[in-house]
């Protein structure tokens, strides 16, 4: 096929520290879209004062690593929702069932990550002031 039919050569695969440094310039450009979504900029907020609050009662590095996890895994849905949002508003622009049960289970999905980070925070803390 030529390039003058509208079609692009595939690039050469990148292998080793390239394919490694390439990676990573994706996902910092995954974050940087993801900090313009203002849920997650809420869910970062919330992850400073879950950190901060486990910290200031002392709680164990078990308990803060914990949440770090949790936080991960709470930031990385909150990415796939954004993307599952952004390609169903891209094939679907006009409204349909489908595309609103498609938004409406990943919206889902953050809430069950947000409900775990406030459960493992608030036992957490339970257990650092406790104890």
């Amino acid at each position: 096929m030529s390039a003058d039919m509208g079609f692009r050569t595939v690039p050469a695969k990148q292998m080793g520290l390239r394919h490694l440094a390439g990676a990573l310039s994706y996902s910092m450009g995954g974050l940087r879209r993801l900090k313009a979504e203002t849920a997650f900029r809420h869910e970062l907020l919330g992850a400073v004062f879950a950190m901060g609050g486990l910290a200031l009662a002392r709680a164990g590095a078990g308990a803060l690593v914990g949440q770090f996890v949790l936080l991960c895994g709470l930031f990385a849905l909150e990415a796939v929702n954004t993307a599952i949002e952004l390609l169903v508003d891209r094939v679907s622009p006009e409204f349909s069932a489908f595309a609103q049960q498609a938004k409406d289970l990943g919206s889902f999905s953050v809430l069950a990550m947000i409900v775990a980070n406030t459960a493992w925070a608030g036992l957490a803390l339970w257990w650092a002031l406790a104890g």
